[in-house]
């Protein structure tokens, strides 16, 4: 985020001038994740990523197709390993469900709401939607 560049996980982005200059955290790295030279996200990228779900802050909760909106948990699914987790339009920082990831099918690599998982054989190696995007997520290769 800032750069241009894709991240995904456990990866620090370039450092941009709202960080000091100093690489940070991927939005998605686990919480625990501390090998970038500041564990802070800059915050203008977490107000970017608040305003970037639906501008209404209405999702849709995969798997269940409840609505929900902004800080809420949905029900877990099998990629959450059953476990509560944050509706896609949930603030970056929302942290009350079980988990705040799921796993990216055949990857092993954790991704949070709106966000492309890396392409995989099975999808034809195109990028695809995280298991916990909204439904209505498009902005990944295939969907």
């Amino acid at each position: 985020p800032g750069t241009g560049n894709h991240c995904r996980g456990n990866q620090c982005c370039p450092g941009i001038a709202e960080s000091g200059n100093l690489t940070f955290p991927c939005p998605i790295a686990d919480p625990a994740y501390s090998e970038c030279a500041t564990n802070e996200i800059p915050a203008v990228l977490v107000q970017a990523a608040r305003s970037a779900g639906k501008k209404d802050g209405q999702g849709t909760c995969p798997g269940s197709e409840n609505a929900c909106a902004g800080d809420q948990c949905c029900a877990g699914i099998p990629q959450t390993g059953g476990q509560t987790f944050p509706c896609p339009t949930a603030d970056p920082e929302y942290g009350l469900c079980a988990v705040n990831y799921a796993e990216c099918p055949g990857t092993g690599n954790h991704c949070r709401g709106n966000q492309c998982c890396p392409g995989i054989p099975a999808s034809g190696n195109l990028s695809f939607p995280c298991p916990i995007a909204d439904p209505t997520y498009s902005e990944c290769a295939t969907n």
